[in-house]
């Protein structure tokens, strides 16, 4: 057995709170492989972590963690909160991205992206995996085509 610790966060509005908290409680719970959610929090901004110790040798409770802490950040979502509130998006949570804030902020992300990393080499392939050299030289000419479209002002 070896024994690692997940730690992940949500924040969800304060009046969802207590609801998204004890929905967390009881998924665990019912947890067919004996994982156990300690949670910790800040009501003051809706923010909490769950600390969940597994065997990362069994797979089984691997994928009821993925699963479970899946779930988590799902309902946070669906209540108007966030994927992660302190410990940031990284590559475990980026696949949320689009579902909490839709497409045109992502396009607004990859065009941030382009502008400062023209060649793609900072973090390649990690938030945007998909996002090869070309489309970050496509999406850097849209982002320059929409700076020139406001009167030569910047």
């Amino acid at each position: 057995m070896k024994v690692k610790l997940a730690v992940t966060d949500v924040c969800v509005p304060i009046s969802e709170y207590a609801h998204v908290i004890a929905d967390t409680e009881r998924s665990f719970a019912a947890s067919k492989t004996g994982l156990v959610c300690n949670i910790v929090g800040h009501a003051e901004d809706g923010n909490f972590h769950g600390m969940i110790p597994f065997d990362i040798n069994n797979k089984e409770m691997v994928d009821e963690l993925r699963t479970l802490t899946e779930q988590m950040v799902k309902l946070a979502i669906s209540v108007g909160g966030t994927a992660t509130g302190e410990h940031g998006v990284g590559l475990g949570k980026a696949e949320f991205l689009q579902e909490e804030h839709g497409e045109v902020f992502l396009d607004v992300m990859k065009s941030i992206k382009a502008a400062i990393d023209p060649k793609g080499i900072m973090n390649p392939g990690k938030i945007f995996p998909q996002l090869k050299v070309d489309s970050i030289t496509e999406a850097t000419n849209s982002f320059a085509i929409l700076r020139e479209g406001q009167n030569g002002c910047c």
